[in-house]
């Protein structure tokens, strides 16, 4: 499923981008504030994050506030499978609501 772009400090939208310099983070995904350094009158916040530390942040907050059985899940591959259905049964609601 694909994830919503989080809200950077500045309270924009965050974007989406994909390293691409080849070097040790080659085609790692991350978000970032959507004003670019070249938009002088707009301040860039810095906001910054990878996007598996995204997923890992909310599927541990969404297994502790939404699932009470949430923290007896023995195995983690079980609690991941979980995690990615709701959350993309979620956005595709989110994203076209035109569609139910």
């Amino acid at each position: 499923g694909k994830m919503t772009p989080p809200l950077c400090k500045c309270g924009r939208r965050s974007k989406r981008l994909v390293v691409s310099n080849n070097g040790p983070n080659h085609g790692k995904v991350f978000y970032c504030c959507p004003v670019g350094k070249y938009q002088e009158n707009r301040k860039c916040c810095g906001y910054f994050k990878w996007e598996e530390t995204l997923q890992k942040e909310r599927a541990n907050s969404r297994v502790l506030s939404h699932s009470p059985r949430g923290l007896t899940f023995s195995s983690p591959k079980v609690s991941h499978i979980c995690n990615r259905n709701v959350n993309f049964s979620k956005n595709s609601l989110r994203l076209r609501p035109s569609m139910r």
